[in-house]
C-alpha cells in the first residue's frame, strides 16, 4: 500500500495529511511541536500499535517503523524520519541495488560519493541511538527476510516510511513494485513530500505558488528515536541477505557507555570498510571510470559549502557562473549534495532568503556596489533554486522522457542511438575530448578529472553533439550522467532534450564552440590546462588552431592531425544543416497542437515565486504546412 503523505509545518503545529485508499489511512493526523532543545518528541495521535500477549497479559508492542533512505540522506528536515519516530521505535535502511549499479546511467564516482554521503549519515544517526543498517539486494528481499525472521510475530508488523523519489526511469518502476509487493502483505508505506516536487499533479497552474508555500515553512526538526532492536537482530541473522553489519551494535553501545569520539569514528571507519568492500563484489558500478578531483561527500560537506557559499564564494555567482575558469570557485557546488539530499532544499533555499534579508537591512546610505552585486547574485540562486524543482517536476510528471522525445515529432529525427560507423566515431571523439575543438575538448576533459562541471558548458556539450555531431541525445546523455557525480534524473534528462532541440516549447540553441571559446576562456587558460597539447600555441589561435599555418604549427610544436586532431566537422556548416532539419519538423501538420499539450503539461507558470529571474519567451510556432502532418500514436 502507498501512501501520500503531505507535511504542512507551522510554527506550534504540524498536520501531516496522508491520502490512501487503504480504509484505515485515510485520515488527518495532528502533530504537536513541543518546545524540546535540539531535538523534538513527537506525539501522534493513533499511533500505530498492535495488541501481543505474553504470559497470559495483554500488552501493547509498537509496530517497527522502517525508514527506507533513498535520496534524502540526513536527519534534518526530514518528514519520513521525523513520522516514523512518532509511530514507534525506528529502523534505518539503505539498500545497495546491485541492479540499478549495473544501469548504464551511473558510476563508480557516484557511488563513492554516496558512501561518504552515507557515513555521515550514519554518524548522525549514530547520536540519535539507531545506527544505519546496510543491505544489498531488493528492498523487497530485506523486508522478506525481516518478516520471515519475525515469523513468531502477526503479518504486518511493520510500517514502511521514505520520501517521494524522482529518481530515473529504473527507480520509478521498481517503487511500482515495492508498492504492489507491499501492498499483497498489508504492509503501509507512507511516501512524504521533501522539496517542490508534487507527485500526481494534475495541473502546473499554481504550482509555483505551492513551491513557495512549502519552502516558507520551518525545516522539520531531528526527532528522538527509539531503536528498533528486535527488528536489526532478525535482520543480522545467518540467513539474512546482504552485508554483515555486526558493527553497527557496538557503534551505539559504544556511543552510550560514554565511548570517546576518535573511537566513534574508529568503529565507523571499520564499518564502512567492511561495507566498502562487500560492495566490491556484490554491488560492481558498470562504468568505473577513475575521477581524480572528485567532490567529497556528506553532510558537513554540505554545511560547509552553503556556508562559505554566501559568505563569500558566491558574492559575484551571477558574473562568474558561466566561465569554467571562475564557475568553479564561485558555483555553489551543493548540487550533488541536494541531489542525494544531504542537505534539504528547504535549509538551502531559507538560507539564500536569510542572506537577501540580511542585505535588504543594510541602510539605503551605506550600500555600494558590493552590495548591490551581492544582492544580485543571491536573488539569481534562488531563480535557479525553483528551476531546479520546476524541471524535476517535469520527470515526476513523464518518467518516460528518459528514454523518449518529450515533443513525439522529433521522433526518428537523429535515427537510433548508436547511428552508423561515422556516428560512432563522432562519438568517441566527443566522448574522450578529442573532436579538434580545444573549448569542447578542455570542457570534457574536465568533466573526466573533476565530475563536475558548470550548466553552460554542460549545455554546450550537449548542443555540440546533439546539433554538429548529429548524435542521440539518448546515446550523449548517458555519457554525461555517467561523468556528472551530481547526476539528477530529473534535470538532466530533460536538460538533454532542451539542449537537443526535442522539447518543441523552448528556443533551439544552437552552441558555436568558437564563440563559446572566445567569451568564456578569452585567452585560452582553461584550454591550455585541460588541452596540454596546445599550451605553446599563441592566443590568436588557441581557439582555431587548425587555422595556423605549417610555420606556426612547427613554432607550437602542435601539428594539427598529429599532436592534435582536425576539427571532426565543419561546425558552421552542420550548425546550419541541424537547424534547418528541426524547422523542417516544426512546418509539419500538428506540431503546433503537439507543442500546446506539452506547453500545457510542461510550461513554466512563474506567478507566486518571489525573486524569480528574468522571463524566458517561448518561440513562436511556425503555421503548420497542409502537405505534411504529423500522426502520433495514441
Amino acid at each position: 500500500m502507498t501512501v501520500k503523505l503531505n507535511c504542512i509545518v507551522t510554527v506550534d503545529v504540524t498536520f501531516l495529511f496522508i491520502r490512501s485508499n487503504h480504509r484505515d489511512s485515510s485520515r488527518l493526523f495532528k502533530v504537536e511541536q513541543r518546545p524540546v532543545p535540539l531535538s523534538v518528541q513527537y506525539a501522534v495521535q493513533n499511533p500505530a500499535q498492535r495488541q501481543v500477549r505474553h504470559a497470559g497479559q495483554s500488552a501493547v508492542e509498537p509496530v517497527t517503523q522502517i525508514v527506507w533512505f533513498k535520496r534524502d540522506l540526513r536527519v534534518t528536515d526530514h518528514a519520513a524520519l521525523a513520522s516514523a519516530a512518532a509511530n514507534g521505535p525506528v529502523l534505518p535502511l539503505y539498500v545497495f541495488e546491485p541492479e540499478y549499479w549495473a544501469r548504464s546511467d551511473v558510476s563508480q564516482r557516484q557511488q563513492h560519493f554516496l558512501i561518504e554521503t552515507l557515513i555521515d549519515l550514519d554518524r548522525e544517526l549514530m547520536h540519535l541511538g539507531a545506527p544505519l543498517q546496510v543491505f544489498t539486494g531488493s528492498i523487497t528481499d530485506v523486508l522478506e527476510q525481516l518478516m520471515l525472521n519475525q515469523s513468531d510475530q502477526p503479518e504486518g508488523g511493520v510500517t514502511l516510511w521514505s520520501h517521494e523519489e524522482t529518481g530515473n526511469l529504473w527507480t520509478w518502476q521498481r517503487d511500482k513494485t515495492v508498492a504492489a509487493w507491499l501492498q499483497s502483505r498489508g504492509i503501509p508505506w507512507h511516501e512524504c513530500s521533501q522539496h517542490g516536487v508534487i507527485r500526481k499533479l494534475s495541473t502546473r497552474s499554481g504550482w509555483a505558488a505551492r513551491w513557495n508555500r512549502f519552502m516558507t515553512m520551518p525545516p522539520i526538526p531531528v526527532p528522538r528515536i527509539e531503536r528498533a532492536v528486535r527488528s536489526e537482530q532478525a535482520l543480522q541473522s545467518p540467513a539474512a541477505t546482504g552485508l554483515n553489519i555486526s558493527s553497527a551494535s557496538r557503534l551505539s553501545e559504544g556511543k552510550q557507555s560514554g565511548a570517546i569520539e576518535s573511537d566513534v569514528e574508529l568503529l565507523l571507519a571499520d564499518k564502512w570498510q567492511q561495507i566498502r568492500d562487500v560492495l566490491s563484489a556484490r554491488c560492481p558500478s558498470r562504468d568505473e571510470t577513475p575521477c581524480a578531483n572528485r567532490q567529497t561527500g556528506g553532510r558537513r560537506q554540505a554545511l560547509a559549502l552553503m556556508q562559505s557559499f554566501f559568505k563569500h564564494r558566491g558574492h559575484s555567482y551571477h558574473r562568474q557562473m558561466s566561465s569554467p575558469e571562475t564557475a568553479e570557485k564561485a558555483c555553489s557546488r551543493l548540487s550533488a549534495h541536494i541531489a542525494l539530499g544531504s542537505i534539504s532544499m528547504r535549509e538551502l533555499v531559507q538560507c539564500a532568503w536569510h542572506h537577501q534579508a540580511e542585505i535588504k537591512s543594510v541602510p539605503r546610505d551605506k550600500r555600494d556596489e558590493r552590495v548591490g552585486t551581492r544582492a544580485r547574485a543571491i536573488n539569481a540562486y534562488i531563480a535557479r533554486l525553483h528551476w531546479h524543482c520546476h524541471f524535476m517536476q517535469k520527470l515526476e510528471d513523464s518518467p518516460h522522457h528518459e528514454v523518449e522525445n518529450v515533443h513525439r515529432g522529433y521522433c526518428g529525427l537523429r535515427g537510433d542511438a548508436g547511428g552508423d560507423d561515422r556516428a560512432a566515431n563522432h562519438y568517441e571523439a566527443w566522448a574522450k575530448g578529442q573532436t579538434g575543438f580545444p573549448f569542447v575538448d578542455a570542457c570534457m576533459r574536465s568533466l573526466h578529472h573533476n565530475g563536475w562541471i558548470n550548466f553552460r558548458m554542460r549545455a554546450m556539450l550537449m548542443s555540440f553533439a546533439s546539433f554538429q555531431l548529429w548524435l542521440h541525445w539518448r546515446q550523449t546523455g548517458l555519457h554525461l550522467a555517467r561523468l556528472f557525480t551530481d547526476y539528477e534524473p530529473g534535470i538532466h534528462w530533460n536538460q538533454v532534450q532542451m539542449q537537443s532541440g526535442t522539447t518543441g516549447i523552448n528556443t533551439v540553441r544552437v552552441y558555436n564552440p568558437v564563440k563559446q571559446s572566445m567569451d568564456q576562456d578569452a585567452d585560452g587558460v582553461f584550454i591550455r590546462r585541460w588541452v596540454p597539447e596546445l599550451k605553446d600555441v599563441p592566443s590568436l589561435h588557441v581557439h582555431q588552431p587548425w587555422l595556423m599555418s605549417k610555420h606556426d604549427q612547427r613554432q607550437a610544436q602542435c601539428i594539427i592531425g598529429s599532436d592534435y586532431p582536425a576539427p571532426v566537422v565543419d561546425h558552421m556548416e552542420t550548425a546550419r544543416v541541424a537547424r534547418q532539419r528541426l524547422y523542417a519538423v516544426r512546418q509539419l501538420e500538428g506540431f503546433a497542437a503537439e507543442a500546446d499539450r506539452v506547453q500545457e503539461r510542461h510550461g513554466s507558470r512563474k506567478s507566486g515565486i518571489s525573486n524569480r529571474g528574468a522571463k524566458q519567451r517561448l518561440p513562436k510556432t511556425p503555421k503548420p504546412s497542409p502537405q505534411q502532418s504529423l500522426n502520433f500514436p495514441e
